[in-house]
């Protein structure tokens, strides 16, 4: 117990960084425009040409958050909390790992932690990452143990669709679960297959309502054109980006597994094959591709 608590406080240090945002202080305004006024806006509230232009603030609930973190600490306060999250993040994959075997070594994450601050540490990002790193280890201790933990699906994607838009990547991967539950038990398990609507309908639960869903699809598919400027909707084999070398340790790493024959099921071997294939077309799918790494 001892040395889990050192690992994660060490987890914890390495996860702290300079936030170095280059969008942080348009999400600290949106936050502290929301807590000051008691209300989400639905336009664009920075725009002097177009103030009636509607506006999904897809991250508003983690907007709040980092608002408050630097309301009470400054940007200290804000560096502890991006901190703390990543740290829960790792927490839930190493969680879901010990699922699979009874030990593994604290280097490993100590890797990943590094990895994960680089690829979503200091962005809100990081939101999308705890939500999947949560709904992994559901649907894992699920597949393991059956537990009922997999029936808060619903609430995990009420949480995640008011904290980053990435929750329709979580729709994506859910599916897959779901798919996967109905090749292993060779049938439908209806109160499982049931957890799909019932996201749905939570996600609707947001002060966006369906627009919400349609914001993060049109950002899923690019539609808004940007990928020549921001580099976050780029390949990760953009020889610009450090991503490359992610994208080689993963194929050594798998070329390994190979040769050794380590067994590793065919789910794990799917999502981190799609993942990988998506992450070289658009980094933005990298969060993903490191859990199922993991």
């Amino acid at each position: 117990m001892v040395k889990k608590i050192l690992l994660f406080c060490f987890i914890f240090l390495l996860s702290l960084q300079v936030i170095s945002d280059s969008d942080f202080g348009w999400h600290l305004r949106v936050g502290e425009y929301i807590a000051n006024s008691k209300s989400i806006p639905k336009t664009d509230i920075f725009s002097f040409s177009q103030p009636d232009y509607h506006y999904v603030y897809h991250s508003w609930g983690a907007e709040v958050l980092i608002y408050i973190a630097y309301f009470l600490y400054g940007l200290s306060g804000v560096s502890v909390f991006y901190a703390l999250i990543l740290t829960l993040s790792i927490f839930f994959l190493y969680k879901t790992v010990l699922l699979t075997q009874k030990d593994t070594q604290p280097a490993i994450f100590l890797f990943l932690t590094l990895l994960a601050s680089s690829i979503a540490g200091g962005r809100t990002r990081i939101f999308g990452f705890l939500m999947l790193t949560i709904l992994y280890y559901f649907f894992t201790k699920f597949q393991m143990q059956k537990s009922k933990l997999i029936y808060l699906t619903p609430f995990i994607f009420f949480l995640w669709v008011n904290l980053h838009a990435s929750f329709i990547l979580g729709f994506f991967i859910l599916i897959l679960f779901l798919l996967a539950d109905i090749v292993q038990r060779k049938k439908l398990d209806k109160k499982i297959f049931a957890l799909l609507p019932l996201s749905i309908i939570t996600a609707v639960i947001n002060p966006y309502f369906l627009k919400a869903s349609v914001q993060a699809v049109q950002m899923s598919l690019n539609s808004y054109g940007i990928s020549s400027s921001n580099a976050d909707w780029q390949s990760l084999l953009n020889p610009k980006s450090s991503g490359w070398i992610f994208v080689v340790f993963i194929i050594c790493t798998a070329v390994f597994v190979q040769l050794f024959k380590i067994k590793i099921n065919y789910l794990s071997k799917f999502l981190l094959t799609i993942f990988l294939l998506l992450s070289i077309i658009s980094s933005r799918f990298t969060i993903a591709l490191l859990v199922f790494f993991t």
